[in-house]
């Protein structure tokens, strides 16, 4: 064990004479040496980016919009319009409804339409049919009057057969007495 601490404390005495004893060494800055000035050196070249074609985005984005557009338009020619008790003459408030769908008939013309004429449940099937036929066709006198060919409108009256309201009262009557148009594409 004398051998082991003997060893131990040698080997203290030496990093201590050697780590501790040596002078340091001090290091002198180099010299300031002057460069001229230089441009600095040009950024490595990056890869150019090929052109992209989005034509058939912009396309595809514009067909689209297109879609979307007639879709809404289709929504409008939808919209229904009402008449008043046995009467089958376009109500005033009705007419720019009419005139929109004009419009969009003439945009789209290779769309055709189906107007169909109701009642409400009062008075008899025959009565109602004919009446149904009366309102069908005023609404397709007017936008003949507007521009629409008549070979583009199609008319049918179902009567008092197809009810939009159930009930038997007056604003069920008055939801029933209309015209539907269908467009057909």
């Amino acid at each position: 064990m004398r051998k082991v601490f003997a060893l131990a404390m040698l080997a203290v005495s030496l990093v201590l004479a050697f780590g501790v004893g040596c002078a340091k060494k001090t290091v002198q800055a180099p010299e300031t040496v002057v460069i001229p000035e230089q441009a600095p050196p040009p950024p490595p070249e990056t890869p150019r980016a090929m052109p992209v074609d989005d034509s058939r985005e912009r396309e595809e984005a514009a067909a689209r919009e297109r879609q979307r557009q007639f879709d809404l338009a289709m929504q409008s020619v939808k919209d229904m319009i009402h008449f008043d008790f046995d009467r089958s003459e376009i109500k005033p408030e009705f007419k720019p409804m009419l005139q929109a769908k004009a419009e969009i008939l003439q945009r789209f013309p290779n769309v055709t339409i189906t107007i169909e004429g109701h009642c409400d449940e009062r008075g008899t099937s025959a009565y109602n049919m004919g009446l149904g036929q009366r309102r069908a066709s005023a609404a397709r006198e007017f936008l003949t009057i507007l521009g629409v060919s008549p070979e583009r409108m199609k008319i049918v009256s179902f009567g008092k057969e197809q009810p939009l309201d159930p009930r038997h009262n007056e604003e069920a009557w008055s939801k029933n007495r209309r015209d539907e148009f269908k467009p057909m594409y």
